[in-house]
């Protein structure tokens, strides 16, 4: 909920009318069903994707196989992209933007991204997320890890720019 209230206060978007899906909860990535094959169907007809930041610095989704996989598929359809953080997060993430000492954060975040170094619930899951990502994105795995740091660097510097602006 806090989430979505951050989602929508920073997007500007109508509680009426927006409407979440929880990926965990639609898709049970602890079941035998091979839904991987199904996700760009569901992603396109959705348009946008949110990743939910418990903590901007490391953000949990970035460490997990099946949220990375759900990005590749949201940034090879062309879904819109965004971060939403409750609101503690969301001052921290103000702060490291107005203390040039703590922008190295923000630079660390996307060092750590690594597609292959992913955890998953099932080691079988992460083998044939990693393989499907090897044979299917751009680069492989490491193409991967570029095109997330690259969508992730693309959300800093669009929160910077409204930062910026809200503080003028």
């Amino acid at each position: 909920h806090r989430h979505a209230s951050s989602l929508q206060e920073h997007n500007g978007l109508d509680r009426a009318t927006t409407h979440v899906w929880v990926c965990d909860l639609c898709i049970p990535q602890n079941s035998e069903l091979q839904v991987v094959d199904g996700l760009p169907k569901i992603v396109e007809s959705i348009g946008a994707v949110v990743m939910a930041a418990d903590d901007w610095r490391r953000p949990a989704p970035l460490a997990r196989v099946w949220c990375l996989a759900e990005l590749h598929t949201a940034f090879v359809c062309g879904a819109r992209f965004g971060v939403a953080m409750g609101e503690a997060q969301a001052a921290d993430f103000l702060q490291m933007f107005l203390d040039d000492e703590r922008f190295g954060d923000m630079l660390q975040v996307l060092a750590d991204i690594s597609v292959a170094k992913a955890g998953a619930r099932k080691a079988e899951d992460k083998d044939r997320i990693l393989a499907e990502v090897e044979r299917t994105a751009e680069g492989g795995i490491a193409g991967l890890d570029k095109l997330v740091a690259a969508e992730m660097r693309a959300f800093f510097e669009r929160a910077g720019e409204r930062i910026l602006r809200e503080a003028k």
